[in-house]
Formats: C-alpha cells, sequence, structure tokens
C-alpha cells in the first residue's frame, strides 16, 4: 500500500526535479533554475539518488512539478494533488508523453524549450520560467482562497 510509505515527514508541495548530477542531460544553467526555484518556494529533488519508495514518497503531495523533459517526470503519478507541471525541454527534442500523463491526471500542463548550448541540454530562459512559476502560484492562491459551495 502506498499509504505506508509515508515515514511521518510532510513532503514538499512545490517540486523541482533537478538534473543537475546527470553530466550528459543536465541543463547549462541548471544551478541558476535551482537557485530561482528554491526562492520561489520549491523543494529541489534529485530522484536519481532516491529508492524508489522514496521518490514516492517525495512525491505524493506534489501540487506543482517542475522539471526538464525525462523519466522524473514519469513520477507525477505518484502524487494525490497535482495540479500544475512544468515541462523544460532540451533545445531538439518533442515528446508530449509527460504533457498526456499531467493532464490524464487533472493537472495544467505548461512547458518551455530552452536555448541551444552545445555543453549541455541547453539554456533555461529565467525569466520565462519565473513567469510561468508565478503565473501558476497566483492562480493556485486564487482557487485557495475561492469558498467552497456546499
Amino acid at each position: 500500500k502506498l499509504s505506508d510509505l509515508h515515514d511521518g515527514q510532510i513532503p514538499p508541495e512545490l517540486v523541482y526535479v533537478s538534473r543537475a548530477k546527470d553530466a550528459r542531460r543536465r541543463l547549462g544553467n541548471e544551478r541558476s533554475v535551482e537557485q530561482l526555484v528554491s526562492e520561489l518556494g520549491f523543494d529541489v529533488v534529485y530522484l536519481q539518488d532516491m529508492k524508489w519508495t522514496e521518490q514516492v514518497q517525495q512525491m505524493s503531495k506534489a501540487q506543482v512539478v517542475v522539471a526538464p523533459h525525462g523519466a522524473g517526470l514519469a513520477n507525477m503519478i505518484w502524487s494525490n494533488t497535482l495540479s500544475s507541471v512544468i515541462e523544460i525541454f532540451p533545445v531538439d527534442v518533442r515528446n508530449d508523453c509527460y504533457a498526456n500523463l499531467a493532464v490524464k491526471r487533472g493537472a495544467e500542463y505548461s512547458f518551455l524549450v530552452s536555448e541551444h548550448d552545445p555543453q549541455s541540454s541547453g539554456m533555461v530562459d529565467l525569466q520565462e520560467l519565473e513567469r510561468l512559476i508565478l503565473s501558476i502560484l497566483k492562480m493556485r492562491e486564487a482557487r485557495e482562497r475561492e469558498p467552497v459551495s456546499s
């Protein structure tokens, strides 16, 4: 049972799945992306360092997930509260598998395409990423303030 995996710690609601430890597929400005999302209240996670059960725990309460395109995004299936996903594509990749998964989970889906960088999977436009995240967080905040109808 998935509920048995919880160790009493409260998982984060805002999650950034980092690729900083992936030498082959990380973003050229991954550390700057990590800093930005941290400042916006996101927990930065390195799923490749976690056991499967820890990944499930980590993602179980995720409401907003931001991540570069890759298998880490598949972990959105463990969230019971998923509302938004932002996927960051490398310059040369277009694949809608995670968009389909997010939409089927009832989440809003956004993406941005990184800029070409021959040394990495691309450079993220930090201003555009911040704009997307702030837009999602404002919508989330507005939903939380809405009166509950009976």
